[in-house]
């Protein structure tokens, strides 16, 4: 049995997206400091500092920092 998982500490800049797209993997993203807006199948979503948002594996979805300030965010993905 495979047990893959990754963490990414990953910066996002202000007026910046991560892009969109569809999960390979399951995905749970950690927000650090700042607040991220999530689009995940056409609905948007804020998370906040301390929360955690969970991408299913097929799901699409795009993250932004519509914010001043840069975002820090742990991306940590799982095989599914």
């Amino acid at each position: 049995m495979k047990n893959d998982c990754k963490i990414i500490n990953a910066v996002l800049e202000p007026n910046a997206s991560m892009g969109e797209h569809t999960q390979k993997n399951n995905e749970f993203i950690y927000v650090i400091s700042g607040q991220a807006r999530i689009v995940i199948e056409g609905k948007e979503k804020i998370i906040n500092k301390g929360e955690v948002h969970y991408c299913q594996f097929g799901s699409t979805h795009e993250v932004y920092n519509n914010s001043n300030e840069n975002i820090v965010l742990l991306d940590i993905t799982a095989e599914k």
